[in-house]
């Protein structure tokens, strides 16, 4: 599964499934970790979680050995929030590469 999170622009036609809240891909990062294989980041979503929180998430869990390595895009407009996003990929990434060498 290919997620895109972002409360305004809908996904890319047929290439993600589209969810509008951080709370949303939250769950389906904790329900059913082993389908997903790419999240696409806004961050800004106008409610009180946004997409810097879903990446912190996603972060949290490499590092406890709950998720695959999955690929992590970031599509915001907002500079702030995209360093603090790609901030957490590293942190993800950093696991995961080290589980590898385990």
């Amino acid at each position: 599964m290919k997620i895109w999170l972002d409360d305004v622009r809908p996904a890319p036609e047929g290439q993600y499934v589209w969810y509008k809240t951080a709370e949303e891909v939250i769950e389906r990062l904790m329900t059913t970790p082993g389908l997903i294989e790419v999240i696409d980041f806004d961050n800004d979503l106008g409610t009180t979680l946004e997409g810097w929180h879903v990446a912190k998430i996603t972060a949290a869990l490499a590092r406890a050995g709950m998720l695959q390595p999955i690929e992590l895009k970031v599509h915001t407009q907002n500079p702030i929030a995209k360093v603090r996003i790609v901030d957490y990929f590293h942190i993800a990434e950093e696991a995961w590469n080290e589980d590898q060498t385990r």
